[in-house]
Parts: structure tokens; sequence; C-alpha cells
């Protein structure tokens, strides 16, 4: 993991890592169940499956897995998955819903009544401090029905009612060093910008002070352009008004 990806000092690093290897954990058993939906059949022998292996895969360890599916210890266990999840009731796709549950939670929310005046209790459900004040009587219980043991609703791999045995209110797992980190950031931020935003503007000054000498500049030497032209024309002038001798 370290190699991979670069983990914070703690206590946020040891937050990163919980994290890190739930979320590893459960993705490498999704992967193991969608190896045995593919593989996996009562009609087949262990040698069979194993010689037909997906090439994407370590061939040792697909054979230990294979062996364990038919183990007396892999079926006990694949039993008894069956089983609960057919007492699951909240599941995070519609497949596996039917539409009866569907109608019957349809009506559950017209006789709560989602209406305007319950969007007060949805804006108090997020509070200042970065915690959500969930309640077993709120509109998502009613539906639904109570949280699953040993989950807090709504925030996935992270806090477990163990760690938060007080109550269930969510607060955020960052520590308060991550926001005075930021806080340094946008300072150090703010500096770089007033600095550039200073610099352009001396730049500006130059530019400008250019700008106006050099109109200056041109003014002087049309003034000068124009003066000789007059002299010229008055010289001329003279020639052509000057009296002729006979």
């Amino acid at each position: 993991m370290t190699k991979r990806f670069t983990i914070p000092e703690p206590p946020l690093g040891d937050i990163v890592k919980s994290w890190f290897l739930k979320d590893l954990g459960e993705k490498w058993r999704n992967y193991k169940c969608s190896l045995k939906q593919k593989f996996f059949d009562e009609a087949f022998t262990p040698q069979y499956v194993k010689n037909n292996a997906p090439t994407d895969v370590n061939l040792e360890q697909f054979c230990k897995l294979v062996d364990f599916w038919y183990s007396d210890a892999g079926r006990h266990r694949s039993h008894a998955g069956k089983q609960n999840r057919s007492l699951q009731t909240t599941v995070h796709t519609a497949g596996s819903k039917s539409f009866a549950r569907y109608a019957h939670e349809l009506r559950r929310m017209e006789e709560i009544g989602l209406n305007d005046s319950g969007s007060s209790q949805t804006s108090n459900e997020f509070r200042v401090d970065g915690s959500i004040g969930w309640s077993p009587s709120d509109r998502y219980a009613q539906v639904i029905g109570p949280e699953r043991h040993g989950r807090i609703r709504g925030v996935g791999l992270g806090p477990t009612p163990s760690s938060h045995p007080a109550n269930t209110n969510v607060r955020s797992s960052q520590p308060a060093s991550s926001s005075n980190e930021r806080a340094v950031f946008m300072e150090n931020r703010v500096q770089m910008l007033e600095s550039e935003v200073a610099s352009l503007k001396s730049t500006i000054q130059m530019m400008a002070q250019a700008w106006e000498q050099r109109q200056y500049q041109d003014v002087a030497n049309n003034n000068q352009f124009h003066q000789q032209f007059i002299d010229h024309l008055m010289q001329v002038g003279k020639r052509v008004l000057a009296p002729v001798v006979v």
C-alpha cells in the first residue's frame, strides 16, 4: 500500500489505512464471488474447474479457492450466506427488490407526507460542526426501517457504532490538524497571489510611464517639424514677394 500511495502522517494516516484495508477487503471478497459465479458448478469436478482457470488470476491461488468451494467448510459458509442474504431487507440495487416492496414503500412515503414543510428537517440534519443528526424516527427510518447492526447509515466503510458508542451522530473523521494545514496553505496562496498582483501593478506602471514619455517625444518631434515647415514657407514667401531689380 505504501509503495503505491502516499499515506499522510498519523492520526490522519491511521484513518486512511483503516478505510483502505476495509475497502480492499470488500473488493477482494466481491471479486472472489464473481469468480465463483462464473466458474463454480456442482456438476463440475474441482479438477475440471482448475483446468479451465481464467488467465488473469494466479493459478496457485485459484486452485486453493476452488478447493475451498468444494470443501465442507466452503459449502457450509455458502449455505449460511444464502440464508443471511434472504433475511436482508436493506438492499443497494433494484434487482433483488420486488415491485410489491416498491409499491409498499411508496405508500409509506405518501402516508408520511413528504411536503415542503419537511425541508426544514432536512436542512437541520446537516449541522455546522460537520455532524449528521439522524433520528430513529426520521423519514428514511420510517420507510426503510432501523439501520443495520454494525453499520452507520450513509457513511459506507467509515465509522461504526462501536467507534461512536454514545450516539449515531456521524462526525468527520478528519482531525482538526488537516483544517490547520488547509488554513496555512490558503494563507500562503493568498500571499503568493498578492505578490503576483504587486508585480503586475509595477509592470503596468512602468509601461504607462514609457508610453507617456514616448507620447511627449512624438509631440516634440511634431512641433519641431511644424516649425521647420513654417520657416521654409516664410523663406519661399520672401523670395516670391521680393522686388524685381531691373
